[in-house]
């Protein structure tokens, strides 16, 4: 955790908030506590933000948790505000709000205690007792008999025939995911996309009864980012916070968070039916559950990792929305290298770009089970350069200790290319491996790259010590 982006996400709250409620003017008692408080607070961090930038401040673990816990109380304090300017006025000219309920009944202490049941009717939100906020969105603009009198007569569930499919999906850029939401849509699931917490729960309020029915028809569910910029403000927390507000609103549907790294969102363990993942063959599968009318279950989970969704995986035809993944490990051809990284980066390829053999060590080991899955679906392939430097040593057998690596240690089966900048000689070795070749000519490789791109399936290479530019076929075994 930063303390200068921790400072400055809270501090640019803050003044944001204070901004708004000068340019509001209003009369009101709370709001003008708000404003004290307000500039209290951004009296308090503002010399912070000079020390963290300087480098000065501490980090300390529970400094920097209470402001991240103050963020995230701005953060709900500004979308209320956000939310009460935009309809108070409308409320009030209508005459929806008559009168406040401002004491609750409590149960005793004793049958408190004693009744499970008791205790989910007082506190359905887990928080300690039943809240205003609670209570109004159970009532709505209905009467308190009304909204009771829905729990006391039949309630007609919809089936699941009469309810889409529905995905909500909330990214930053709901662009950047594309293809998973096209894969969706090509299943016959209507997604929703949304770039921000409080856009998702706008539309959630306004939608409430909608996304109630498909819920309980087992028909929705949900996929988030782990952090994002929201309104120019980064908020490391936006996953966390869309489940607790699901949870929150009882709402048992699945929820995916999918992240480029799983290790800052434990916090799925917390929840059933919640899960995280970097993988997307395990996003397709979530989608692809939904389609076949799977039943809602909860995620089986490792350290906050989702292993598996009900044992489903992508049929081979579904192999097309599988992102390929290009491993290169360069050598001392430095720009050479770059040409066939950004070559393959253009084609749509994930490349990861290694620089010794002890590299590839440390990333295989730590993405042994999604490279597994990758060249299970033909969509994982190696290039190296034969001869490069390992910790400033000229290893001139790198190439050969890479492919023994990738096929004796790990048993990785995908196609490898070693390059040579001179003899195709010194890499006869390629032909005690399958699907293993070796080349000079630049179009070989851009033929090895387009081939990948274009979804063809692992293939043998041969004759390297016949000609530079070495025969494909397909590999039918």
């Amino acid at each position: 955790m930063d303390p200068l982006s921790i400072l400055s996400t809270v501090l640019s709250t803050t003044i944001a908030l204070r901004r708004w409620v000068i340019d509001l003017k209003s009369k009101d008692n709370t709001i003008l506590d708000l404003k004290s408080s307000l500039s209290s607070i951004t009296l308090v961090l503002h010399p912070l933000r000079e020390k963290a930038a300087s480098g000065a401040l501490d980090s300390q673990v529970g400094i920097l948790a209470c402001l991240q816990d103050l963020c995230e109380c701005l953060n709900t304090a500004r979308e209320h505000l956000q939310t009460w300017q935009d309809s108070a006025a409308e409320a009030r000219k209508a005459g929806a709000i008559k009168r406040r309920i401002l004491a609750f009944l409590e149960p005793s202490p004793s049958h408190r205690r004693s009744s499970g049941w008791s205790k989910r009717i007082w506190d359905e939100q887990c928080l300690g007792g039943v809240t205003p906020s609670s209570f109004s969105r159970f009532v709505g603009s209905q009467s308190v008999a009304q909204a009771v009198s829905q729990y006391i007569n039949p309630v007609q569930l919809p089936t699941a025939s009469s309810v889409d499919r529905l995905i909500v999906w909330v990214a930053e850029n709901p662009e950047n995911c594309g293809a998973s939401i096209e894969y969706a849509e090509s299943l016959g699931i209507k997604v929703i996309s949304f770039s921000s917490l409080a856009a998702v729960k706008s539309w959630m309020e306004l939608n409430h009864q909608f996304i109630l029915s498909v819920a309980t028809s087992h028909r929705l569910r949900f996929v988030s980012d782990s952090a994002r910029n929201e309104g120019g403000i980064f908020n490391p927390a936006a996953g966390e916070l869309l489940l607790r507000y699901i949870r929150g609103h009882l709402l048992p549907s699945p929820c995916l968070i999918f992240a480029p790294s799983i290790g800052t969102t434990a916090y799925v363990n917390s929840y059933e039916r919640a899960g995280s993942t970097s993988d997307v063959q395990i996003l397709q599968g979530y989608i692809k559950a939904l389609a076949e009318g799977v039943r809602d279950v909860e995620w089986p989970k490792v350290k906050g990792t989702v292993q598996a969704f009900n044992g489903i995986q992508p049929s081979p035809q579904d192999q097309r929305f599988i992102q390929p993944l290009l491993i290169y490990i360069a050598g001392t051809r430095a720009e050479q290298d770059q040409v066939h990284i950004d070559y393959a980066a253009f084609l749509g390829i994930t490349v990861v770009s290694l620089f010794s053999t002890d590299e590839l060590k440390r990333y295989i080991k730590s993405n042994q089970a999604q490279l597994r899955r990758l060249g299970a679906a033909h969509r994982l392939r190696f290039i190296t350069q034969n001869v490069r430097r390992d910790s400033g040593v000229l290893e001139a057998n790198a190439g050969e200790d890479t492919v023994e690596h990738i096929r004796a240690h790990w048993g990785f089966a995908a196609p490898v290319l070693v390059l040579c900048t001179s003899s195709i000689a010194t890499t006869r070795f390629v032909a005690l491996y399958k699907r293993v070749g070796s080349t000079t000519d630049v179009q070989v490789v851009q033929g090895y790259i387009e081939a990948l791109a274009a979804g063809v399936r692992d293939t043998e290479w041969v004759g390297f010590d016949r000609k530079s530019w070495s025969v494909m076929h397909e590999d039918r075994q």
